[in-house]
């Protein structure tokens, strides 16, 4: 799902020209999907070929930094979320690039953060899909959700 600058009713008179606007994208998938990895690579690419800066804001560096705190409950799961989204609205507004790889399994946060940052900019959301299977065996935490309600 892309949405640019431009895109949308009224949105020409008030945002930037998409070469101008920030950007965020949002990586997301259980732990071990190689939100990460793609992620750093994603900004390594970015950071050769354009001229803006480019945030990466990784989920377990963001949780150790900004959210040590919280648990991993739902209501802890969206306040980072909404953390993460905050930090990247506010890279975007600025003309950046925020990456971000966070473990975001709730559609409701993520729409929230999605409307929080395209009031600045644009969002582009990317869902890593990676197997489950694969997930848990590279999950050295034991975080990753099993089968059945929400997993």
């Amino acid at each position: 799902m892309v949405h640019l600058p431009g895109g949308g009713r009224g949105a020409a008179a008030t945002a930037p020209p998409a070469r101008a606007a920030g950007l965020r994208r949002l990586l997301h998938r259980a732990l071990g999907a190689g939100k990460s990895t793609l992620a750093r690579a994603l900004q390594a690419r970015l950071l050769e070929t354009g001229d803006r800066q480019v945030t990466l804001l990784d989920g377990d560096v963001v949780r150790t930094l900004l959210s040590s705190g919280l648990g991993f409950s739902r209501e802890d799961r969206d306040t980072n979320i909404r953390r993460i989204g905050y930090v990247a609205a506010e890279v975007v507004k600025h003309g950046g690039i925020a990456v971000c790889a966070p473990i975001a399994p709730y559609d409701g946060v993520r729409r929230e953060v999605r409307a929080m940052v395209e009031s600045a900019g644009g969002f582009v959301l990317v869902h890593v899909a990676t197997p489950l299977a694969v997930c848990e065996a590279r999950d050295g935490k034991g975080s990753t959700p099993g089968p059945g309600p929400g997993g």
